[in-house]
């Protein structure tokens, strides 16, 4: 009997502590959830004292677009999310900057950070996603991306559709400058080893005779004064007759020939194609010519007038 009670007792008092812990954890829960409502109840009124400011979102549309453009409203130590996607085949995003919307020479810096999200961004479809944190106020905070641009062709001379004389110079034009002002056409990357000039298949502007030397179809290209201009000259008689009778002629064997057979040429074409491993050094590094529809043409050529003596 006695044994029984005190089963009885022990059941009771094990009862009682168990739920003395239950409620004790009920009340610990409690507890931090009600200090987690008064945090953010905390922090709704502290952003909503915080000072605002009204940032001015713009991109140069050749550069590329953000997802949403114009007046954004931010509080200071606060934070707001930006996406930016690039023109890729123009340009190369690097980053955002903040400057004044009166005078983009004046920089914003102090006010404003930038922070990329790299898990978030997608380089490879030109997207960037970016957290834009103020530290101070300022009513003319203007954010815009900082793009370097592609070197690339942008158009060239004769078009395949005009039909042009054997001595017709051939010139391609860039976006910005090749190369520093000071190299001259024998320093240049732009020679025959990275420009291709091709008919039937065979390259005729790095031909060499017996002596290794070699025959010059084209003159050494060259740009103009502003280095995004470059020139790809004929030597209209040579190229004439190494498409004619595949070897330029001695001046014996000119002499033996009637003039009258130039008539007899009907056109041709030739193919430029500029090296994928052209590396333009720019400002902010190098950077290699892109590939497009421009930087491989075809021009159409004629035969020289008649009579007509050039070198």
């Amino acid at each position: 009997m006695k044994t029984r009670f005190i089963k009885i007792l022990n059941t009771i008092l094990l009862l009682s502590m168990g739920g003395a812990f239950i409620t004790g954890l009920t009340s610990c829960e409690n507890f931090l959830k009600s200090a987690e409502i008064r945090q953010q109840i905390e922090d709704s009124i502290a952003y909503a004292n915080a000072t605002s400011s009204i940032l001015f979102i713009k991109s140069d549309p050749a550069m590329g677009t953000f997802l949403s453009e114009g007046e954004k409203e931010c509080k200071i130590g606060y934070s707001i999310d930006l996406q930016f996607m690039v023109n890729s085949e123009s340009y190369i995003f690097k980053t955002l900057e903040a400057v004044s919307i009166n005078n983009n020479t004046q920089s914003r810096s102090d006010c404003i950070t930038f922070t990329i999200n790299e898990q978030e961004s997608e380089p490879s479809k030109g997207i960037y996603k970016i957290k834009a944190n103020l530290h101070k106020k300022s009513d003319d905070i203007l954010i815009q991306p900082v793009c370097i641009p592609i070197p690339k062709v942008i158009d060239y001379s004769p078009s395949f559709e005009e039909l042009s004389y054997a001595n017709t110079s051939i010139t391609i034009t860039f976006n910005m400058p090749m190369e520093a002002s000071d190299i001259s056409p024998d320093n240049s990357i732009f020679n025959y080893s990275n420009i291709s000039i091709f008919y039937n298949h065979e390259n005729i502007a790095d031909l060499v005779d017996n002596n290794n030397e070699r025959i010059e179809i084209f003159e050494t290209p060259y740009f103009d004064k502003t280095k995004t201009k470059l020139t790809l000259a004929p030597k209209g008689r040579n190229l004439y007759e190494w498409v004619k009778y595949g070897k330029i002629l001695t001046a014996e064997e000119r002499n033996n020939i009637d003039e009258s057979n130039y008539s007899n040429l009907y056109t041709f074409d030739i193919q430029i194609k500029l090296s994928d491993d052209i590396t333009i050094t720019t400002e902010n590094g190098p950077s290699k010519l892109a590939q497009n529809g421009k930087t491989a043409f075809y021009v159409h050529y004629k035969k020289p007038q008649l009579n007509l003596h050039f070198s």
